[in-house]
């Protein structure tokens, strides 16, 4: 008994020691309690410490796994191949390690259209079983066809579009979604995992990795994107039929079935056929309607009747007996100005043209009914990317670099993708506001025309300084580093 009791003391005493450092010397005389502490750093506590290929491998596979299941694709086109949905997906994949953040915008304004495609429906319809949110995903998702008399006619993509019942109901369209509530909640647990670890590191004044900080970004935006589309069915191959009657030829329709016939996506015609606004137009570099703002909004903010002063009149081209010299001087510098103003809104339209093109010839997989940019998506995009990269910014105050120019480029990089987002969000603002100074509204649309443009360019080369400097950093990682969390020493026990 007595031997069992100080064999229990020594176990207890052991376990509360602190952990040697991998430089002690193997060779000095072993002591009482490192007979029964067996703390030889060679051998006994390998499981107190962590390799470097460990802390690589960790957050890889927790950014791919999380990443890739995350994700909620549209519904692809019957006509593609295994090999083509492969490389949608791979390409999703891709755009969400890149620019996470632009993915969960993605997924917030899937979620609006949703919600509105919901109400829409529910008020069209009146029916007692309204439908749900999984109801508005898979019309916003690409995941209803329409057929007539048995026969594909198109994708269905708005509630006007749909012309009788769709009575399906959410668990038969769950049945058809390759993620079920055991998955999903795996996914959550494995980031919340991580994240717990990241704290628990902080909070046991351990070391964390830039890599690992990284990480612990991409799961926090990973959760956020998650749950917008908690409702949306994953990974859906084919879309769900609703068969409809032909009308007999003859038959006089209203107006608001030859407008969903006007609007219906066709199945057949690729790509380019099936992308169309909301209001039925064709995302085209001459439609009217532009990315990222909606039409409303590109003819107040870029409107060319600012380039000439009132009643549509050029002063210069009056009489020069009306108007003295000062006045004149004051026409010529108001209409410079003005005209000065008018460049970078040009700029701004120009490109917002060029993504609308590109919109137009966007895959069907990043189809969202919420073509423009509103408060209800531009206030919540600004507030969560500010902390996805106020995230980034942990290192600079908790962590050793290698080199000092690492260091500054961390710093630099960091603070950028911080920033950038709230300068977006104070463009907009600026944007629906009217500055109808001389010199100043000039100096504020080219501040603008600089946030939006360099800006945007600045923060792709800001996000690839960041890939490379959390594998360089890795070279050189303090003792600390390497160290596992004591878990019976963080968490109460007895």
């Amino acid at each position: 008994m007595l031997i069992l009791i100080f064999l229990l003391a020594a176990l207890s005493v052991s376990s509360s020691t602190p952990v040697l450092s991998p430089l002690s010397n193997i060779h000095d005389p072993p002591t009482l309690l490192t007979i029964f502490n067996r703390d030889l750093p060679e051998c006994v506590n390998v499981a107190r410490y962590r390799t470097m290929q460990d802390i690589i491998w960790s957050c890889l596979a927790t950014i791919f796994a999380c990443t890739w299941v995350a994700v909620h694709p549209n519904v692809p086109d019957s006509s593609d191949s295994g090999w083509t949905k492969f490389k949608q997906r791979l390409t999703i994949m891709i755009y969400a390690v890149v620019g996470p953040e632009f993915v969960t915008m993605w997924a917030l304004r899937q979620r609006i259209g949703a919600k509105m495609h919901m109400k829409e429906y529910n008020k069209k319809f009146h029916l007692e079983g309204p439908w749900t949110l999984t109801h508005g995903f898979l019309l916003e998702m690409d995941g209803l066809m329409e057929y007539t008399d048995g026969t594909p006619s198109g994708v269905l993509r708005d509630v006007d579009d749909i012309s009788e019942r769709f009575d399906m109901l959410e668990e038969e369209i769950n049945d058809k979604s390759k993620g079920d509530f055991f998955t999903k909640l795996l996914v959550i647990l494995q980031m919340a995992w991580f994240i717990f670890q990241c704290l628990a590191r902080w909070i046991t004044h351990l070391p964390v990795t830039e890599l690992e900080v990284v990480t612990l970004a991409f799961a926090f935006l990973n959760l956020i994107t998650y749950s917008l589309w908690w409702y949306k069915p994953q990974n859906m191959q084919v879309a769900i039929p609703l068969h409809v009657r032909a009308l007999p030829r003859g038959t006089p329709c209203d107006d608001s079935a030859s407008l969903a016939e006007e609007k219906r996506v066709p199945q057949e015609g690729g790509t380019e056929d099936r992308v169309r606004s909301p209001d039925g137009s064709d995302l085209s570099p001459a439609s009217s309607s532009s990315f990222p703002f909606s039409e409303g909004d590109s003819k107040t903010l870029f409107d060319d009747e600012e380039c000439q002063v009132e009643d549509g009149k050029s002063l210069l081209l009056e009489s020069p007996e009306l108007y003295d010299r000062e006045r004149q001087s004051l026409d010529r510098i108001a209409l410079f100005t003005r005209r000065l103003k008018a460049i970078p809104r040009k700029f701004i339209r120009a490109f917002s043209s060029l993504l609308s093109y590109l919109a137009s010839r966007q895959s069907p997989q990043f189809y969202t009914s919420q073509t423009g940019v509103s408060w209800k998506t531009l206030i919540p995009f600004s507030v969560v990317s500010l902390i996805f990269g106020g995230l980034h910014m942990i290192p600079v105050w908790t962590s050793s670099f290698p080199s000092p120019l690492e260091k500054l480029l961390w710093r630099l990089a960091a603070f950028w993708i911080t920033i950038e987002p709230a300068l977006l969000l104070c463009t907009a603002v600026l944007l629906r506001t009217d500055l109808d100074k001389l010199f100043v509204g000039a100096v504020i649309d080219l501040l603008m025309f600089l946030i939006t443009m360099v800006g945007g360019l600045l923060y792709g080369v800001a996000r690839m300084v960041l890939v490379v400097l959390v594998f360089t950093t890795l070279r050189d990682l303090p003792t600390g580093a390497y160290q596992s969390i004591a878990w019976t020493t963080f968490l109460p026990h007895f």
